[in-house]
């Protein structure tokens, strides 16, 4: 069994009002399903942030320091970045490059000021994941890469579904999707919101669990429905986890032989 985890949503919020994706509770479920029923732990961004730590001489566990993933820090500003083009794509994300018409436009103050600002690793990541990779290497860089580790024998939790194709590509590995809202977490729309924070707001999902701070029994709880619901409502996963039936891919999804980006070059000599 597969099972894909989004966070936040709307609920029953009003208008201008979401739950976000970030802290509602799917490690935490990820967990309870590992140690109770042996599912094993994958996620989109795992390949990502293996690029990412290539790219800045950093180690992974380093970039999932949960305290910090919204600290702007120094060994994150864009001068230690090897990928010459995640740097290009950076500054144009920022709208610099159209500012000033092109990279080598731009004043080398300016540039300077740029390419030493500390950032943080949900900046970092967020430009590296979309505008980076699925930008410019196609929609599912990340996902063919994602439902490859989930090619094996035995059950899988998905445990950061954000993007709009995650789903079809879930979909046709057989997954079904569980959506976790933590209550009192509701935040305002800014307007500043990135893509991978509002994609899934409207996904139809199998099942919403509902994340009550302190209440983990009860959130148990409603992981062991989800196993009963789906026993008793076949129909209903099945009509979640896939559209077309009758031509659905196999689990084994063919491995994307990404990470090794051709460098453009435009900004190295600029930043010696």
């Amino acid at each position: 069994m597969i099972i894909g985890l989004i966070g936040g949503g709307l609920g029953d919020l009003g208008p201008g009002l979401r739950y976000p994706t970030l802290s509602q509770g799917k490690d935490t479920v990820a967990d309870y399903l590992a140690a109770k029923r042996g599912f094993q732990r994958v996620a989109f961004a795992d390949n990502l942030k293996r690029e990412v730590a290539q790219a800045y001489g950093t180690t992974v566990e380093r970039l999932e320091q949960r305290e910090l993933k919204e600290t702007a820090q120094e060994y994150l500003a864009l001068k230690h970045c090897r990928d010459d083009e995640f740097v290009d794509v950076a500054l144009e994300s920022m709208g610099i490059v159209a500012k000033y018409g092109s990279i080598a436009a731009i004043p080398v103050g300016v540039l300077h000021a740029e390419l030493n600002e500390p950032r943080s690793p949900r900046w970092v990541t967020q430009r590296w994941g979309t505008e980076y990779r699925r930008v410019r290497y196609g929609d599912d860089y990340w996902a063919k890469q994602g439902c490859a580790q989930a090619s094996g024998p035995g059950d899988y939790t998905f445990t950061d579904v954000r993007m709009p194709n995650e789903p079809e590509s879930l979909a046709q590995i057989n997954a079904v999707l569980v959506r976790i809202i933590r209550l009192g977490t509701e935040v305002s729309y800014t307007g500043q919101e990135h893509p991978s924070e509002i994609a899934l707001l409207h996904t139809p999902v199998v099942k919403t669990l509902i994340n009550r701070d302190g209440d983990f029994d009860g959130l148990y709880r409603q992981v062991d429905s989800l196993f009963t619901h789906l026993h008793a409502k076949p129909a209903a996963a099945s009509r979640t986890s896939t559209r077309a039936s009758s031509q659905r891919s196999p689990r084994s999804a063919r491995r994307l032989n990404g990470g090794n980006a051709s460098r453009s070059g435009s900004t190295r000599a600029r930043r010696a």
